[in-house]
């Protein structure tokens, strides 16, 4: 049972949800830095939806 649970939970990590931190204060005075944030990775958005960008990677 724990097997199928911690499968359950790799496959909806992997492609439904997403588990970020807040970089910065650039998402004040709604989140502060460091804060944790879980989210969708497939939406439709809407207004006044938040929507986590990932930054391409500097060399």
């Amino acid at each position: 049972m724990t097997i199928i649970t911690l499968g359950i939970f790799f496959l909806l990590l992997q492609f439904l949800i997403s588990n970020n931190r807040v970089s910065g204060a650039s998402m004040q005075p709604n989140f502060e830095d460091n804060d944790r944030l879980v989210t969708w990775r497939n939406f439709s958005s809407k207004h006044n939806d938040v929507v986590v960008l990932r930054a391409p990677k500097t060399t």
